[in-house]
C-alpha cells in the first residue's frame, strides 16, 4: 500500500503468470480432463487480480469468458455477479444492466441478490450524475430514480453489509436535487462504526447539510435554539471528520465550513467568554486553512473569513489591514473571492467614516475585476454588486451625482 508502483508491477506479473497458466490449461485439455476446470478457475482468478489492478475493462472481458462459456456452471451466481460490478466500474452501464436483467431472471432466490441490486442503484447514480454534467433537465427525475433504488435496496436487506453505502448514495441523490432535508434524515441513519473507508466523508456532508438548513436568521426562541442546534452539531462533524481526514480533498472546505459554524455561533451568543471562545476558534481554523493549505483555491475565502471575524471581535484596525492585502498582494488578487473581499473593505472603511479610502478600494476593484467577472457567467452578477458598493461609497461621501451616476451603471448589469 505504501509502495503503490511495486504492487501494480506485482499485480501485472500475477495477471501474466495467470494467463499464461490458463494457456498452458486449455491446450491440455484434450489430454487432461480436469485441465479445462483449470483453466476456469485461473481465469477466473486473473479477473479478480484485474479488478484490483482497477482494470475493470479486462475484468469483465474475463468474467464474460467464463460465463459464455459455461466453465464453472456451479459458480455461475458469483461469477455473473462479479461482471455486472465489473462492467459498472468500466463505465460499461447498458452491460452492467443488461446482466443485472439476466441475473434477476436466472437466480431470483440468490444470496447475492442485494449485491446486484446496490449494482443497479450505483448504475442509475452514474447516469443521473452524467446527465447533471452535461445540464440535463432529466438529470432530477434520474437522481429519483436512483434514490429509490438505494431506499429499496436498504428496506429489503437492511442487514446488508452495503446498506450504509447505499444509505449513503440515497443522500447524495437527495444533495444533487438540493432536497437537504432528505439528505441530512438520509445520512444521519448511517451508524456512526460505518463512516470510514468509502463512507468516511459521510460526516462533511451531513455537516453541509446541516449547515443549510439551519435557520437563515433566529427571531424566535426556537430559531435560535434549532439554529445553534444544528451549527454545534455540525461544528463536531467537520471537527472529526478534519482529525480523521486531515489530508483529504475535502479537508480545506470542511475547515472553511467548520470556521463558519464556530463564526455564526459566536454571533448568536451574547458577548463574554463563550462568545469570544466561537470567535477565537473561527479565527483559528481560517488560520490553519491558511497555513496548512496554502495553495488551496479556498486560501482567498480563509483569509477573507479570517478578517470578518477580526472584524466581528473589535479589531477593525487589523481587519483593514488583513483585506488590504486583497489590493496589493500578488496571491490574493488572483484569488477567486478577491471582489468580495474589496467589497468588504470598502465596507469597514465605510463603518469608520473613511470615505475617500472606501471609493478608492471600490474605483479600483471595479477598474482591476469588472472585465474578467463579465466574462465569467457564474460571477457575472459581481459587476453589480460592485458598482452598487462603489455608488453607496461615493453616496456616503458626498458624491451624489457621482454616486447616481455608478447606481445606473449597478441597474444596468
Amino acid at each position: 500500500a505504501d509502495k503503490p508502483e511495486a504492487r501494480q508491477q506485482g499485480l501485472a506479473a500475477a495477471a501474466q503468470s495467470l494467463r499464461t497458466a490458463a494457456d498452458l490449461a486449455g491446450k491440455m485439455a484434450g489430454t487432461d480432463p480436469d485441465a479445462k476446470t483449470r483453466r476456469a478457475e485461473m481465469l477466473l482468478e486473473l479477473a479478480d487480480t484485474f479488478l484490483i489492478a482497477k482494470q475493470p475493462r479486462d475484468a469483465a472481458g474475463t468474467y464474460e469468458a467464463v460465463w459464455n462459456e459455461k466453465l464453472l456452471p456451479a459458480r455461475g451466481e458469483e461469477i455473473l455477479q462479479r461482471m455486472i460490478a465489473a462492467f459498472h466500474l468500466a463505465g460499461d452501464l447498458p452491460a452492467s444492466e443488461t446482466r443485472i436483467a439476466e441475473f434477476k431472471q436466472k437466480f431470483p432466490q440468490s444470496t447475492l441478490t442485494p449485491l446486484v441490486m446496490f449494482r443497479g442503484a450505483e448504475n442509475a447514480f452514474a447516469r443521473a450524475e452524467a446527465l447533471r454534467k452535461q445540464n440535463n433537465p432529466e438529470a432530477k427525475k434520474a437522481f429519483a430514480e436512483a434514490a429509490k433504488k438505494y431506499e429499496e435496496v436498504v428496506a429489503k436487506f437492511p442487514e446488508f453489509e452495503r446498506s450504509g453505502r447505499a444509505r449513503f448514495g440515497m443522500g447524495l441523490c437527495h444533495v444533487a436535487v438540493e432536497d437537504w432535508e432528505k439528505a441530512a434524515t438520509t445520512m444521519e441513519a448511517i451508524a456512526a462504526t460505518d463512516r470510514n473507508g468509502d463512507l468516511s466523508t459521510v460526516p462533511y456532508v451531513l455537516a453541509d447539510c446541516l449547515i443549510r438548513t439551519a435557520p437563515a436568521k433566529a427571531e424566535d426562541a426556537l430559531q435560535d435554539n434549532m439554529l445553534r442546534e444544528k451549527l454545534t452539531t455540525a461544528a463536531g462533524l467537520l471537527d472529526s471528520f478534519v482529525a480523521a481526514n486531515p489530508k483529504a480533498a475535502e479537508t480545506p472546505d470542511a475547515l472553511l465550513k467548520l470556521g463558519y459554524c464556530y463564526k455564526r455561533l459566536g454571533v448568536q451568543l451574547a458577548p463574554g467568554n463563550e462568545r469570544n471562545e466561537a470567535f477565537n476558534k473561527a479565527r483559528g481554523t481560517y488560520e490553519r486553512l491558511q497555513k496548512e493549505f496554502a495553495t488551496s483555491p479556498l486560501f482567498g475565502a480563509a483569509s477573507l473569513e479570517r478578517a470578518k471575524v477580526m472584524a466581528l471581535q473589535g479589531d477593525k484596525g487589523g481587519a483593514t489591514n488583513a483585506l488590504r492585502g486583497f489590493a496589493v498582494d500578488s496571491v490574493l488578487q488572483k484569488t477567486p473571492i478577491a471582489p468580495l473581499a474589496c467589497v468588504t473593505l470598502a465596507t469597514l472603511l465605510r463603518e469608520q467614516n473613511q470615505f475617500p479610502p472606501a471609493i478608492q478600494v471600490m474605483a479600483e476593484a471595479r477598474q482591476k475585476f469588472e472585465g474578467a467577472l463579465n466574462a465569467d457567467p457564474e460571477r457575472k452578477d459581481w459587476v453589480a454588486l460592485l458598482r452598487y458598493h462603489h455608488g453607496v461609497a461615493l453616496f456616503e461621501g458626498g458624491k451624489v451625482k457621482e454616486a447616481r451616476e455608478v447606481f445606473d451603471q449597478a441597474v444596468q448589469a
